[in-house]
């Protein structure tokens, strides 16, 4: 497990450890409180890697954003029941190469994935007044 400690003008070193575990093909679990940082994360690493500009998916459960050094695709399961989104066809979508980002990305979730072979990482962010603990955890 590794921690960092960053605030907004640090994210480069969260992003700089991301970089250094990310496979071809990956998905990440973004834990956390509402307003914690997730989507914000997800930005500036489409930021970094040329993509287009990320926003959040609450309200279309999925975004792709191409055109960067590779595929990212941003999702937003809050609420969501995991045998729904098996049902809808969603987690299909994380066949795709590429880095996965998953915002709210449960514990059966973690598991079916795991026992489905994917590569998963886990990224929990707390915040601590204007500064955010991420902590990175291996699937």
């Amino acid at each position: 497990m590794k921690e960092i400690i960053a605030g907004l003008q640090d994210l480069d070193r969260v992003l700089d450890h991301l970089d250094q575990h990310r496979k071809e093909h990956q998905i990440v679990l973004l834990r956390g409180d509402l307003a914690s940082g997730k989507t914000t994360l997800v930005q500036r690493f489409c930021a970094r890697h040329h993509a287009l500009q990320a926003t959040s998916p609450t309200f279309t459960l999925a975004h792709h954003y191409p055109g960067g050094e590779f595929e990212i695709y941003h999702y937003d399961f809050y609420r969501k029941d995991v045998q729904e989104l098996l049902l809808m066809g969603v987690l299909d979508h994380l066949q795709y190469v590429g880095v996965h980002f998953v915002e709210w990305g449960t514990e059966t979730l973690k598991k079916i994935l795991i026992q489905a072979g994917f590569e998963v990482l886990i990224i929990t962010l707390e915040r601590r007044d204007r500064l955010c603990c991420y902590r990175f955890n291996n699937g």
